[in-house]
């Protein structure tokens, strides 16, 4: 069983990006260049798949300080480009962050779900600090004769899953804005698979990445 793609969508330095993963990939590159976002984005979905990934965003010092701020960056020139808001944020480009993992061969082999997560700041009428993390919506999806099944959904405060007969279903209608269903709802075949592949003794292993070491000087006659 192996994880085959990541998806990073508004995380720090990272606009938008997808890439394939192998049983073991290299990321190369100088310092300064986001190695580090790509590693802590892979993180993120292993802290949601243990349920604790607001904790995670938190010590991260919480939402604003996770979020694309490629942004507030404005023209060349430096002058007031009109497709960025006063903010300093492009028009149309709302606040979250939004993860997805794709795996392949799961289970006995035929399994190949993806797993996507979007997380943005708390409404108005939301019970919570204003920079805590909230998980906006989940979702577990098959791909089969070329159509996605969807084995698990979360909107909000409700989940839906699939039961023994492969219906849909209400799991869960009280979660927490602050807890994933990919932990909360791992009592499911499907949904175990998905969630044990991240924990310790599943297919992902991740290495802190190392900086780059400095150059010796050489010095000439």
């Amino acid at each position: 069983m192996t994880l085959s793609a990541i998806e990073i969508i508004g995380y720090r330095s990272i606009r938008k990006i997808r890439f394939p993963v192998r049983q073991l990939t290299v990321l190369v590159g100088g310092n300064g260049v986001g190695k580090t976002n790509l590693y802590r984005s892979l993180e993120l979905l292993q802290a949601a798949a243990r349920g604790t990934l607001a904790d995670e965003i938190a010590r991260e010092g919480g939402l604003a300080s996770i979020f694309w701020a490629g942004g507030k960056n404005l023209s060349p020139d430096g002058s007031f480009d009109p497709m960025y808001r006063t903010d300093g944020y492009r028009k149309g480009e709302g606040h979250s962050l939004r993860l997805a993992a794709s795996f392949a061969d799961l289970g006995d082999g035929s399994f190949d779900p993806t797993y996507r997560l979007e997380v943005g700041f708390p409404t108005k009428t939301d019970a919570a600090f204003p920079n805590e993390a909230q998980i906006k919506a989940e979702s577990l999806g098959w791909q089969q004769r070329g159509k996605t099944v969807s084995l698990m959904e979360r909107k909000g405060g409700t989940a839906w899953a699939r039961d023994a007969a492969g219906l849909r279903e209400v799991a869960n209608d009280d979660m927490l804005a602050s807890e994933t269903a990919l932990a909360a709802l791992s009592g499911r075949s499907e949904i175990a698979l998905v969630r044990d592949s991240w924990l310790p003794g599943g297919s992902f292993m991740a290495s802190v990445p190392m900086p780059n070491p400095p150059c010796a000087g050489h010095r000439g006659r």
